[in-house]
């Protein structure tokens, strides 16, 4: 039958590195405010809503490689913040 999943197939979608990237930077940013509710945290961190936010740590041929789909690569173009006084609150992330 066309247009139905195969059950027997499993396609593997998960990326390491995108998905820790994302945890790191979510983490982060909880860790610095106090906020009580999702929707204050977002007001705060509107950057976290951007999906193109990773293109601003990585190229997108580091996170296209086997490498980084299966394992942690560390950011190519921008440090991903990983302690509180490493990121001024008017800069972004």
């Amino acid at each position: 039958m066309s247009g139905v999943p195969d059950p027997d197939v499993v396609i593997d979608v998960h990326h390491a590195t995108v998905s820790r990237a994302w945890v790191e930077l979510v983490g982060y940013h909880v860790a610095t405010g106090t906020d009580d509710d999702f929707t204050a945290f977002v007001d705060r961190h509107p950057a976290l809503l951007d999906k193109r936010l990773l293109a601003r740590h990585y190229r997108s041929s580091t996170l296209a490689s086997a490498e980084a789909r299966t394992g942690w690569v560390e950011p190519d173009l921008k440090p991903l913040p990983r302690d509180l006084g490493q990121l001024h609150p008017f800069q972004g992330v």
